[in-house]
C-alpha cells in the first residue's frame, strides 16, 4: 500500500493551485530529427503537474520535440522536474528520465534495458524490456497482495517492472481529489482489483472497496492515464507457463 496526502489550508481552489521554479535552466536533449521549424513550445497546465512541451505548428495536440514535466510535491505550489524526454510525431523516442529511472524509447513503446530506482534513487531493477527479461530485481515489498488465477485460486504475485516507486510516482502525478473529499478531511482507501493477461499486462480493474466521496471516480482517471499504456507486471506463470491473473493494489489518503 501507499499514500497520497495533502495538507488543507484552506479552500479547494488552494489545492488546485500550482506554482513553478520560475526561470528554470534545465535541460534535456533527445534523440531526434525534426526540424525546429516544424514545432512551437507549448505550456499544459493539469491540477498536479505541468507540461512544458514542443508541438506540431500544424497540429498542436501532437508532441513534437523536447519533453518536460512539472509534478506538484505539496499544496504550497512546490514541483520538481519529474520527467524528460523527447517526442517525434507524437512518439516518445530517445533517451528518457522518469521519476529518476532511465532508458529508451522507440516509436512510444520501452525497449532495451531500462534502470530503475527506488525512492532514495538507489537502483531496484533493471529490465529489459526489449528480452521481456529482469537483468536484476532487489527485493522489495510489494504494494499488491491478494494475488489468484482466473479459477480464483492463489497465485504468487508477480512483480511491477519498475517498482514501487516508479508506479507510486506515476499514480501520484495523475491522482486529484474531489472537493466533497476535501471539504470533509477525509482519509480512507480505495481498494482496486487489477486484471492481468498471461503477459503481465494490465487490460482492466474493479473498485473493491472505496469510502465515497466521487474518489472512485479519482482512481478511474488514473487507470485510464497510466495502467492501460504503461503498466506491466512480469509475466504470471503458473507450473512455468505464463497465465492471466488478477491482483489487489491500496490506494491510502489522508486529507487534513
Amino acid at each position: 500500500m501507499f499514500y497520497i496526502s495533502y495538507k488543507v489550508k484552506s479552500t479547494y481552489e488552494k489545492i488546485q493551485l500550482i506554482a513553478f521554479a520560475a526561470g528554470s535552466k534545465q535541460q534535456f536533449t533527445g534523440s531526434g530529427h525534426h526540424q525546429k521549424g516544424d514545432s512551437r513550445k507549448a505550456i499544459h497546465e493539469h491540477p498536479r503537474y505541468r507540461e512544458v512541451v514542443e508541438v506540431l505548428k500544424s497540429n498542436p495536440a501532437v508532441f513534437h520535440g523536447e519533453y518536460l514535466c512539472y509534478v506538484m510535491q505539496s499544496a504550497e505550489g512546490e514541483s520538481v522536474l519529474s520527467v524528460k524526454g523527447y517526442y517525434e510525431n507524437g512518439q516518445k523516442v530517445g533517451l528518457w528520465e522518469e521519476y529518476g529511472s532511465k532508458g529508451h524509447y522507440k516509436n512510444g513503446r520501452k525497449v532495451g534495458e531500462w534502470r530503475y530506482v527506488d525512492a532514495e534513487r538507489r537502483l531496484c531493477q533493471i529490465y529489459d524490456h526489449t528480452k521481456r527479461k529482469f537483468v536484476l530485481k532487489t527485493e522489495q515489498k510489494q504494494y499488491f497482495y491478494n494475488a489468484k488465477w482466473a479459477d480464483g485460486s492463489a497465485a504468487e504475485s508477480p512483480t511491477f517492472i519498475g517498482g514501487n516507486y516508479y508506479y507510486t510516482s506515476t499514480c501520484a502525478r495523475y491522482w486529484s481529489f474531489t472537493k466533497e473529499a476535501i471539504d470533509a478531511e477525509v482519509q480512507g482507501a480505495v481498494v482496486a482489483r487489477l486484471r492481468l493477461d498471461k503477459e503481465g499486462k494490465v487490460i482492466g480493474y474493479e473498485i473493491v472497496k472505496t469510502p465515497g466521496y466521487g474518489l472512485e471516480n479519482c482512481y478511474k482517471d488514473v487507470f485510464e492515464k497510466v495502467l492501460k499504456t504503461d503498466a506491466y507486471f512480469d509475466s504470471p506463470r503458473m507450473n512455468g507457463k505464463p497465465q492471466a491473473c488478477s491482483v489487489e493494489i491500496d490506494l491510502n489518503f489522508y486529507v487534513k
